[in-house]
């Protein structure tokens, strides 16, 4: 199975891409859990941005830097040029650090750790409005823009927050499962199983359907899938390649949380 033309494309920068996307999935998705303790619960409106822009500094070093450039767009402001790339990624960023610091707050209270959710957790959704101004309202490319449907239209954003977070929550789940060693009912297994399902008709809500350029029409999601320009999946290809992106997406978040997750489990924290 070829791997999508964008993902090659970010492997050419070699090792150091290679550590910079796993770094950045650890401050992404790990260290929310960390946070999650009550120790950090002063600062805890700042986590998400923080956690961003440390990962989109990361991967503004690390990755090529036409791979950066075709995502954050042209440059605008006299900023210098790394911290205005770093800053409309970060914008990027800003969707998953808020959702995993919220899904780490909720698996802390699930396993009975002194964790608040209150106003200050619900305060972090204020996040997602600069990242929706810069990346949806203001961007510099329309590279990721056409790829949402009608634009980002709001039907399309919650499709894709709800992604997210039965991506985190699919995360979650194994974790309790194969880290925690708590018993899941049939029901939970169920569930976990239906939510692939339900990811897949998210992402089709949430991408636009019918794209014309390059001489060609195709999908928002052929477009992130396909292993090149002249050979778009369609149908079940499509449906079974992304189900193994989605697979490997829950395991890496998983996978990333484990060892964080592991301390929640014996009553200490992270």
């Amino acid at each position: 199975m070829d791997l999508p033309y964008n993902v090659r494309e970010l492997f050419e920068g070699g090792i150091p891409a290679l550590f910079g996307l796993a770094v950045s999935l650890i401050l992404l998705f790990g260290v929310p859990v960390v946070l999650a303790s009550g120790r950090w619960e002063r600062v805890r409106i700042l986590q998400p941005p923080f956690l961003a822009f440390l990962a989109a500094m990361l991967l503004r070093t690390t990755l090529p830097l036409e791979s950066i450039q075709d995502v954050v767009g042209s440059r605008t402001t006299a900023l210098p040029h790394f911290v205005e790339d770093s800053v409309r990624l970060a914008a990027i960023l800003l969707v998953p650090a808020t959702l995993s610091c919220l899904s780490a707050l909720v698996l802390a209270k699930w396993l009975h750790h002194p964790v608040r959710l209150d106003w200050q957790a619900a305060g972090l959704l204020v996040w997602f409005w600069p990242a929706w101004w810069i990346v949806v309202r203001h961007p510099t490319t329309d590279n990721l823009v056409e790829l949402l449907r009608d634009g980002g239209s709001l039907p399309a954003l919650l499709a894709l927050l709800g992604w997210l977070g039965v991506s985190l929550w699919q995360a979650m789940l194994l974790e309790l499962t194969l880290v925690c060693r708590r018993r899941v009912g049939v029901a939970a297994l169920v569930a976990w199983l239906a939510g692939f399902a339900v990811v897949w008709g998210l992402v089709n809500v949430a991408t636009e359907p019918v794209i014309i350029k390059y001489g060609q029409l195709f999908s928002g999601l052929q477009f992130l899938l396909s292993p090149d320009r002249e050979h778009y999946l369609a149908g079940r290809a499509l449906f079974v390649r992304f189900l193994v992106f989605q697979c490997l997406f829950v395991f890496a978040i998983a996978f990333v949380q484990a060892g964080f997750v592991r301390r929640l489990c014996h009553g200490r924290a992270p």
